[in-house]
């Protein structure tokens, strides 16, 4: 069953499947995904949603996060893909990524 976490002053920022994710996981993915948002937000001002979506997959005995972000603003969509094996760092690509994007857009 797929799960949606809302968060934002707005409801506009949505983590879906991140319920499978520990209580201290799970606050250290909200103050990075903040962090990013903040920037995020610097740069277009407003936007009109962002969505994670967490996919875990087992390879042997390791797990593999698959991370796919989208931000909607203006009509527009930004959106990445990272996989890592540390739920973090997949997180922080997925958001350079799209942050790399924004910017090559309003130059």
């Amino acid at each position: 069953m797929v799960k949606e976490i809302v968060l934002g002053k707005n409801k506009d920022i949505k983590l879906v499947n991140f319920n499978q994710l520990d209580k201290s996981e799970l606050s250290i993915v909200k103050k990075i995904a903040g962090h990013y948002i903040n920037r995020i937000e610097k740069i277009l001002h407003s936007y009109d949603e962002i969505k994670l979506n967490l996919k875990i997959h087992q390879r042997e005995n390791l797990f593999i996060h698959e991370i796919k972000g989208e931000v909607f603003a203006g009509g527009k969509i930004f959106s990445a893909t990272s996989e890592n094996k540390n739920i973090f760092n997949a997180l922080s690509d997925c958001f350079n990524s799209i942050l790399r994007q924004i910017e090559r857009e309003i130059k």
